[in-house]
């Protein structure tokens, strides 16, 4: 248990990383909930494609935001 709290306290072991999903109002009409699910599903392809990675709604498979 220490050995892991020492990993914790050592700031060269920590990383952070991010993926994010990107959608606008023109692939969804100014409907909300379908500009929530296709940024969700950006989102999902982002970390998909691995760590630190941004997606956008024209980027990914047309099936994925239908």
């Amino acid at each position: 248990e220490s050995e892991a709290r020492g990993a914790l306290d050592d700031p060269s072991a920590r990383s952070i990383t991010s993926s994010f999903g990107i959608s606008s109002t023109e692939h969804c009409a100014f409907d909300t909930t379908k500009l929530i699910d296709s940024a969700d599903r950006a989102l999902y392809q982002a970390k998909h494609g691995g760590r630190n990675r941004v997606s956008r709604v024209d980027e990914i498979d047309t099936d994925l935001v239908a």
